[in-house]
């Protein structure tokens, strides 16, 4: 890893540290990131930029993140279209009551297995 230090020597609320390494780069502000050489950690208090991927325990946090914005963004009402378009409207309304009575009816199929177990 490299580190470099972009900073105004005349202001100390510019003081930056820049962490590179692994192809990608970690930003924040010198008392917020420590590193440690013996058990390849960085810790980080406060917000961080990682201009990068990132790797966690093999998985691709881009193309996963990526993956659950894409599964969310189909359930994601659009107050715009609904404006528009009543029957959207309708249909999220109805989509939110059917869910609210399903979750009610696990939680009741939830209790009758329990007692059977018992």
């Amino acid at each position: 890893m490299n580190y470099t230090n972009d900073f105004d020597p005349l202001d100390p609320k510019t003081y930056c540290t820049v962490i590179t390494g692994g192809g990608g780069t970690a930003v924040g502000r010198t008392n917020n990131i420590t590193t440690s050489a013996t058990t390849n950690q960085i810790h980080v208090t406060g917000d961080a930029i990682f201009n990068g991927n990132i790797n966690w325990q093999g998985r691709d946090m881009r193309s996963w993140f990526e993956s659950v914005e894409t599964r969310l963004a189909m359930l994601q009402p659009n107050p715009e279209l609904e404006q528009e378009w009543s029957e959207l409207a309708e249909l999220r309304q109805r989509y939110m009551e059917l869910e609210r009575d399903i979750l009610a009816q696990q939680q009741v199929f939830d209790i009758l297995k329990k007692c059977d177990g018992v």
